[in-house]
């Protein structure tokens, strides 16, 4: 059994979100794809687009809902890195055949990384491909048909 403690993964106007972190083997190598934030409607804790959350940039999560600086934003987005790959890389040997994963986390008031989840058959389309900006869509789409 696990019994995860309450996690406040909150903007600064009180709204639930979490980010979606899409991680990929490449030639042996582990990547991150891509991140994506996911904000809860109002008063919703669920974050998901099919429960009325919204894809956003990291960028926009770190800078607009978060409102950190330059330098905040740069150093959590490396400790995000840092977290996904040893995530994954610890994760990996149980599921030697799969070549990507998502990871779920959240960062409380404190600027804590949270794991919420490791999924080991990630979706996109319900985060990155609902994203306006479709880069990172289109990144991950690209780099799954490298994965091994």
């Amino acid at each position: 059994y696990v019994i995860q403690q309450g996690i406040e993964s909150v903007t600064k106007n009180k709204r639930h979100f979490d980010l979606r972190c899409h991680a990929l083997r490449m030639d042996g190598e582990w990547i991150v794809g891509g991140i994506c934030g996911r904000l809860g409607s109002k008063g919703n804790i669920i974050t998901t687009s099919h429960e009325g959350g919204t894809p956003i940039l990291i960028e926009s999560v770190l800078k607009d809902h978060l409102h950190y600086s330059y330098e905040e934003a740069k150093n959590m987005l490396e400790g995000l890195h840092e977290c996904i790959l040893k995530t994954v890389k610890a994760i990996s040997p149980m599921y030697p055949h799969h070549k990507e994963f998502a990871v779920d986390i959240g960062i409380d008031e404190n600027k804590q990384i949270w794991i919420f989840e490791v999924n080991i058959e990630p979706l996109i389309r319900g985060n990155f491909k609902l994203l306006p900006d479709k880069t990172l869509y289109h990144r991950i789409c690209t780099l799954r048909g490298y994965a091994k």
